[in-house]
């Protein structure tokens, strides 16, 4: 068992082999234009990837190999091409454990192929009986092409000199996994770990000290027929 922490692969891909390997707060960032590039590859057995920032140029998470199992939980993966080559997910062999998860697909990117491909979170949900309680929503980073990936926050966001207040939100502020500890984070923490590189470390970013509700099911577009689960997430409610 190995616990990998902190790890910044900036505009190089980032391969996970082996066995019961944890992958936590680290970042892993390509820029660069590759039909075929991943940002992160995984290839090994009992991988797990929690509270990560992973943004591809085209597709974030591939996992492939024989024995291939991984469970992602408090990320932030973002996807950026079209369709035919692009996935926030991509399953080519091997099983996925997900939930509790920012995917974002930009530019034609389809949130993942599991069983077809499929171009919104819901679809995505209901073909692979994943990230339930996931979002798909642009995560406002502080700086992307800076590779700063600290979440805008109007309460106040990391810098080197303390919190700095934004003029925007990030959705993935609060939304990690109930059971998640955010006790390294800094108040007001909301209470509830945050997603992505930061969450539960000194370095994460503020939360509302107002209440605040955000709808979760179908928040990237999509159709539901029939009867359906809309799930909520809500703070500073009583």
């Amino acid at each position: 068992t190995q616990e990998l922490t902190r790890i910044q692969a900036l505009d190089s891909d980032l391969g996970i082999s082996g066995t019961e390997i944890t992958l936590r707060n680290s970042v892993a960032y390509h820029s660069g234009y590759d039909t075929q590039q991943v940002a992160a590859a995984i290839s090994g057995k009992s991988i797990k990837m929690f509270n990560n920032t992973v943004v591809g140029r085209r597709s974030a998470v591939q996992v492939n190999g024989a024995d291939a199992s991984l469970t992602m939980r408090n990320n932030i993966l973002v996807a950026d091409g079209s369709d035919t080559e692009a996935y926030v997910i991509r399953v080519d062999n091997g099983t996925l454990v997900s939930d509790y998860n920012n995917l974002v697909g930009r530019n034609g990117a389809w949130i993942g192929n599991t069983d077809g491909s499929w171009e919104k979170l819901i679809y995505w949900q209901r073909a692979s009986g994943q990230d339930a309680n996931s979002i798909s929503a642009e995560p406002l980073f502080a700086n992307e092409t800076g590779a700063d990936f600290h979440l805008k926050s109007v309460v106040g966001r990391y810098v080197t000199t303390g919190f700095a207040p934004d003029a925007v939100h990030s959705p993935a502020i609060d939304l990690g996994a109930p059971d998640s500890s955010f006790a390294t984070e800094e108040n007001p923490n909301g209470g509830r770990i945050n997603l992505g590189a930061y969450g539960n470390t000194a370095e994460a970013s503020l939360s509302r000290t107002t209440p605040w509700l955000q709808v979760m099911t179908v928040n990237d577009g999509g159709v539901l027929r029939g009867t359906n689960t809309l799930r909520w997430m809500a703070g500073g409610l009583s």
